[in-house]
């Protein structure tokens, strides 16, 4: 219809020339069009590669951070000392442990992947509730080897999702030895709380630092008191020390805290509940320093010497007592001019007098007089006195 048209207008002759002309047209058109075209696509095709080899690159990068992280993660799971599983949550089966779990439990790895986590333990339905509640420290539950012993461990776990399930990751450590540890503490404590009860001393452990002090029954009844009236700080035994002695006292302590002497040892007064003051032997010793030698931890015990202190007094007293009973007798010394026949002694003044008269000026002893045998045979011969 348009060529047409253009005859119609322009006359037959030019019909060929203009139908040339625009055909060219339409060519350079198309032609310019579909080059403009090809090259946005071109550029988006570049742009789309260049954005695919980037995710390539990252996604490789990805992928070999996550091999080197599992292989990180395979190397420090073998090489755990303690015993780990990888634990289905949902049906508690083993999917996974590590040499030191073979070696705690006496089975080989392909045995106990085919176990669940309830087969290894020796309470079975603590274990179950355990694993539902989701608990991620058990301080202590009993476990079970393949021969059958029973064992006490300590349980570390955590969740998380691989490949799609959700699994526990268990640390399970062999706490037989801690265990017969504490018993043996447990058992020492009772001795030593046996022998201090035994021997009446009260027992303080003093944290230096914080100030806390750990009294037992006897420290607090020795002065009258109960545990619970006492506060455990070392405040509590300061106030009831008594005034005069705290100087004495103080001086020796921190010596022995600044490691100048190696003991504490003092006698003081404290003040009882009743008001009255007792005496205490106070005994003690830094058991822990840190590595500057800073003192952190003393122990020691109080021992009620009040009764021996108030006899060390009646004693002193009985002393002074005689000394000054001792200053007021008359004593006798010196070189005694006796004369050998009447027996006559000279005094000071050159008189000479009877023996008796010279012992009764110079002390306080008395005399009554009698005679010895040989006198009396040899003045009363007649008279059988020394018979009977």
């Amino acid at each position: 219809g348009i060529y047409l048209l253009i005859a119609v207008l322009s006359g037959a002759k030019e019909f060929n020339t203009k139908i040339l002309l625009f055909d060219r047209l339409l060519e350079k058109f198309f032609h310019s069009r579909f080059e403009i075209l090809l090259s946005e696509r071109t550029k988006d095709l570049s742009l789309a590669n260049d954005l695919l080899q980037i995710e390539i690159h990252e996604r490789k990068l990805v992928e070999n951070k996550l091999q080197e992280s599992e292989e990180k993660y395979r190397s420090i799971f073998a090489a755990e000392s303690d015993a780990i599983f990888l634990i289905d949550m949902e049906t508690g089966a083993i999917l996974e442990t590590n040499n030191a779990a073979c070696d705690l439990y006496g089975y080989t790895q392909d045995e106990l992947i085919r176990l669940k986590n309830m087969d290894v333990s020796a309470e079975p339905e603590k274990t179950m509730q355990a694993t539902k509640e989701l608990k991620k420290t058990i301080p202590l539950r009993y476990h079970k080897k393949k021969d059958g012993t029973i064992f006490p461990v300590d349980i570390s776990a955590n969740t998380f999702v691989l490949k799609g399930r959700d699994v526990i990751l268990a640390a399970i450590r062999d706490i037989t030895d801690r265990k017969m540890t504490e018993k043996l503490l447990q058992q020492n404590e009772e001795r030593l709380r046996l022998s201090l009860s035994g021997a009446d001393l009260g027992m303080w452990d003093w944290d230096i630092i914080s100030g806390v002090v750990t009294f037992n029954e006897r420290w607090a009844s020795m002065l009258g008191y109960t545990l619970d009236e006492i506060q455990p700080n070392v405040s509590s035994w300061e106030t009831l020390l008594h005034p005069d002695d705290m100087p004495n006292v103080m001086e020796t302590l921190n010596a022995h805290i600044e490691g100048i002497i190696d003991n504490y040892k003092t006698e003081h007064r404290l003040r009882h509940k009743s008001g009255q003051w007792i005496y205490v032997l106070d005994c003690g010793r830094v058991i822990e320093r840190d590595v500057q030698g800073k003192a952190l931890r003393a122990c020691g015990t109080h021992l009620d010497i009040t009764e021996r202190k108030k006899a060390d007094e009646e004693r002193e007293r009985l002393i002074s007592e005689l000394k000054d009973a001792l200053e007021k007798v008359k004593k006798l010394s010196g070189l005694l001019p006796i004369c050998s026949f009447c027996k006559k002694i000279r005094d000071d003044r050159g008189y000479w007098n009877q023996i008796e008269s010279y012992i009764h000026e110079h002390s306080e002893a008395e005399f009554s007089h009698g005679i010895c045998q040989d006198c009396a045979q040899k003045h009363y011969p007649d008279l059988d006195i020394y018979d009977d």
